[in-house]
């Protein structure tokens, strides 16, 4: 679960984003639950079209998500700041940076 403004949501997988956050649904980019190609440009452009403007992209519990080649590519050349890291340091990052500590 997450709290976003003191409500709780339960989410497998999450998009968190400044004003909102949703279910990350691993069909949209046609990766189903693979872990590689990971993430893709599709998945992050819906964080960077509501305004985030630094990206905490998580690889899961055990580190086994990827992000995609193409993904680096695109935030390295669009100077998009990113963190790749393993689910419990990107959660305490996000909390860190969202001043919830």
């Amino acid at each position: 679960w997450v709290e976003i403004e003191g409500q709780r949501v339960s989410f497998k997988d999450a998009k968190l984003f400044p004003g909102g956050s949703r279910e990350r649904d691993w069909t949209e980019t046609g990766t189903g639950t693979h872990h590689n190609p990971g993430i893709q440009v599709a998945d992050i452009q819906e964080l960077l079209d509501n305004d985030a403007t630094t990206l905490i992209l998580s690889n899961g519990e055990w580190g086994y998500q990827e992000v995609g080649p193409d993904t680096i590519y695109h935030l390295e050349q669009n100077k998009i700041p990113y963190h790749s890291l393993k689910a419990p340091a990107a959660v305490k990052l996000n909390n860190n940076l969202c001043g919830k500590l």
